[in-house]
């Protein structure tokens, strides 16, 4: 009897395997929403397919959000926040005059950081803080491809004009922009500095065109951009404008220069644009979209998705039992084929938390309204010469 009221009785529960558990720092509803919330995007339709596989150790990743609305203060009480609810990481971050706050925090803290996609203080380059990483940009690295894309895109050109925002990031952009402008040939160099909310620009139009110059670049959010190219435009710009894509979007620029049709338009990324190029991960970020409903493929989905994959890389590597000491160890050892994302793999090493990165060229057909690559992936160290000047 106690035999077959055995063999009835309910076999015990299994236990839900213990996640990874991250925390994320995006502006979802602050002055850079448009500029950033798709970064995260990207990466949550990568964890999605993540933990439909099965996780990583068939432990699922889950990911707490905090929008910390590009504000310092709020994303260092997020931290806190986050700390307290034993994440292994924070990833994402927001503007960069919010960066060095974080890094500080969560280094009290024993958290690393992994910084995506726009922008990051140069903590991460070598000698590299401990607990500072990044997979997305790093302006002094991105300014100093803008001088040597800005000669190859006007040959002939001796005047450049930098346009930034308020932000530590976006001024070292235009910092390192126009210093390697100057050592690719420019004999003249200026950089424009607008507040972080700024979208009358056509004072700032007046102001470029009476520099009179052969390139204009940028280190600007979505709603910059949107702004000034109609601008430049109805003052008369003729010359070259070559944008960072730093979340900007092909629909965006294609709408803001729309009736600006003397504009010689590029863009350049370090992650491919509008979902364009070969690649398993190219082709895997393509079909999660469009499952998920996603209309327009942003660099900053890529850029998610990228990130993802240097996340799961680690996480793979992690020594158990997986604490915050050894996910930073783990970090360390990241090496990520980005599977045509970009044009060179996401490697870490002990000193060095961001690695060699590999940025793209595109320019803007007026009237076929369409991006096209120009030549190949442009290859960069994260030693900048430029910005050791």
């Amino acid at each position: 009897m106690s035999l077959a009221l055995a063999c009835l009785s309910p076999a015990p529960a299994t236990a839900a395997p213990e996640p990874f558990r991250f925390g994320y720092l995006t502006d979802a509803s602050g002055p850079m929403q448009g500029t950033f919330k798709a970064t995260l995007d990207g990466f949550q339709l990568y964890v999605d397919q993540l933990n439909k596989a099965g996780g990583v150790k068939g432990r699922p990743f889950e990911i707490q959000v905090r929008d910390i609305q590009s504000d310092t203060q709020r994303s260092v009480n997020a931290v806190q926040e986050l700390s307290a609810a034993d994440v292994l990481a924070i990833l994402g971050l927001a503007v960069s005059n919010t960066h060095a706050a974080v890094y500080a925090s969560a280094e009290k803290l024993g958290l690393p950081v992994v910084a995506a996609y726009p922008a990051n203080i140069p903590l991460a380059l070598p000698p590299a803080s401990p607990n500072a990483f990044a997979s997305g940009l790093i302006f002094s690295v991105t300014g100093e491809v803008a001088g040597k894309l800005a000669r190859q895109v006007s040959p002939k050109g001796k005047t450049l004009v930098c346009l930034g925002f308020e932000s530590p990031g976006s001024i070292l952009a235009c910092e390192a922009a126009t210093k390697s402008a100057a050592a690719n040939g420019f004999t003249k160099v200026e950089s424009i500095i607008v507040p972080l909310t700024q979208r009358d620009f056509r004072g700032v139009a007046d102001k470029v065109l009476a520099l009179n110059p052969d390139v204009v670049t940028d280190c600007f959010g979505r709603g910059h951009v949107v702004s000034l190219l109609p601008a430049l435009g109805a003052a008369g710009y003729d010359g070259v404008y070559l944008n960072m894509e730093s979340g900007i979007g092909i629909d965006a620029l294609r709408d803001a220069v729309r009736d600006a049709p003397d504009i010689k338009l590029f863009t350049y990324s370090r992650y491919i644009v509008d979902g364009q190029g070969p690649g398993s991960q190219a082709e895997a970020l393509r079909t999660a979209a469009k499952a998920a409903g996603v209309k327009e493929l942003l660099t900053y989905h890529a850029a998610g998705w990228a990130l993802g994959l240097v996340v799961s890389d680690a996480a793979r590597k992690c020594a158990e039992p997986c604490d915050r000491a050894a996910f930073t160890k783990a970090l360390e050892q990241v090496s990520v084929d980005t599977g045509g994302l970009s044009g060179a793999p996401i490697t870490f090493s002990p000193t060095d938390h961001y690695g060699a990165t590999a940025y793209r060229l595109y320019q803007y057909d007026h009237a076929k309204k369409t991006f096209a690559a120009v030549g190949e992936w442009l290859p960069a160290t994260s030693s900048p010469a430029i910005a050791k000047k």
